[in-house]
């Protein structure tokens, strides 16, 4: 936007007290809600506390903190901050950062599991609403992700000399939905663990959807070549 030459004075006023600079999350939670995400989060099998937040709450508020930029817990504090957001989704109960890391650390495996169950939940019903009985196309693919500092537990040098996760990722290409993520170490192989997490990931796959895989040439060696040998793919 350009400013005018011959502006020469500016006016102030105080902003009014339902002004948040994340009005988008409210749409985020609606969705959520539609999707019957918040729900299912009410499901998850975890340690019931005498006092402290929901965990669908729990679960997302750290989601709303990456959405609006936020890279570390400590982030969460400026939505504790944002009243008027947080009344917008639904009253949403934020963590404080270090509450937020004394319970993550309590989350296990089985946590993750079933995180990634209601996560293939949600994709699925999109793909079912938006696809109809077009054929789907899986785009499955591992990345490195360099990251900084000695004492990240999981961090290694990968094949390209680069320290940091090696993760798999899983994308329906059409709709440009994430199927699936799974966090590995940054030593690990192109294919170790590939086929797992393909079979995983086309759970979320509609019964009625033919399904077309297209994978990184390192998912082909062994083990991982075993997957394209799925009933329900083609390559």
């Amino acid at each position: 936007m350009k400013i005018p030459r011959r502006l020469r004075r500016v006016n102030f006023q105080s902003a009014a007290h339902h002004t948040t600079s994340f009005a988008g999350l409210r749409f985020v939670f609606d969705l959520a809600h539609k999707l019957g995400l918040t729900q299912d989060l009410r499901t998850l099998t975890v340690k019931k506390r005498r006092r402290g937040i929901p965990i669908e709450d729990f679960v997302l508020g750290l989601a709303s903190n990456f959405l609006v930029g936020g890279d570390s817990l400590s982030d969460l504090q400026v939505l504790r901050d944002e009243t008027v957001t947080r009344e917008l989704c639904y009253g949403l109960e934020v963590p404080a950062p270090t509450t937020a890391g004394e319970r993550l650390r309590t989350f296990s495996l089985g946590h993750i599991y079933q995180l990634e169950r209601i996560q293939r939940r949600a994709a699925g019903t999109i793909l079912a609403r938006v696809g109809g009985s077009s054929p789907l196309t899986v785009d499955a693919d591992s990345s490195i992700f360099e990251v900084h500092g000695y004492l990240k537990e999981g961090a290694r040098y990968s094949y390209r000399k680069v320290r940091g996760y090696h993760p798999f990722l899983a994308f329906a290409y059409e709709e440009r939905v994430l199927l699936g993520a799974r966090l590995r170490a940054g030593q690990r192989t192109s294919s170790d663990g590939a086929v797992p997490f393909l079979r995983q990931v086309l759970k979320a796959a509609p019964a009625e959807r033919r399904v077309r895989l297209r994978m990184d040439a390192g998912f082909y060696a062994p083990p991982g070549g075993a997957a394209v040998r799925h009933p329900r793919a083609r390559l």
